[in-house]
């Protein structure tokens, strides 16, 4: 993965540095200290991965609001059954995906271990998700999408919860926050 300097983007040859060498070189001419400058290019490199981290996020966000009103375009306006659109998804993913699972190369013996050892999980999340997407789909003929979809995104309220609550992730405070907020905008949407 290239790695490039939080103060000049230049290329970063060492994979424990946070900026490149001239970077480093003129804080220190300026009258920095090596630990300050160490600072300084860590709190660059945070806020670095914080912005790619932003646009990755906005860039997921565009992906399911696309395929939010694909799917929901399919069922109301295209008339196709909720079955039948899970299906043609299904169909298009496996032929989107068969390119990667057939390479040639069997499938590392780790990989099969741990498929045996966690299959009853595996297919749990199979038919869960399975029928939480076809509950979705059934749900664009009863309600818009204006309704349906912020309503399909309280699954993020539960997550960020159950984070704090089974996994004990920090700042509960700004979790129940978010909550409360996400909660509130789908009630407004609802009326």
């Amino acid at each position: 993965m290239r790695r490039t300097c939080c103060f000049c983007s230049a290329d970063i040859a060492s994979p424990t540095s946070a900026s490149c060498t001239r970077s480093r070189a003129g804080a220190q001419g300026a009258g920095g200290s090596t630990e300050r400058v160490g600072a300084v290019a860590a709190a660059h490199d945070a806020a670095a991965r914080l912005r790619r981290g932003v646009i990755y996020g906005s860039a997921v966000g565009v992906s399911i609001a696309g395929y939010t009103l694909w799917d929901a375009a399919a069922v109301t306006g295209a008339g196709r059954t909720p079955l039948g659109h899970f299906w043609a998804s299904l169909a298009l993913q496996t032929v989107m995906l068969a390119g990667l699972a057939l390479r040639g190369r069997p499938a590392p013996r780790i990989l099969r271990e741990e498929a045996r050892r966690h299959l009853p999980v595996a297919v749990a999340v199979g038919v869960l998700s399975t029928a939480s997407y076809l509950a979705i789909l059934t749900a664009y003929g009863f309600a818009p999408v204006s309704v349906v979809a912020p309503a399909r995104e309280l699954s993020v309220v539960l997550i960020a919860l159950a984070g704090w609550l089974l996994f004990r992730e920090p700042h509960p405070a700004r979790r129940l926050a978010g909550a409360v907020v996400v909660l509130a905008g789908v009630a407004l949407l609802a009326v």
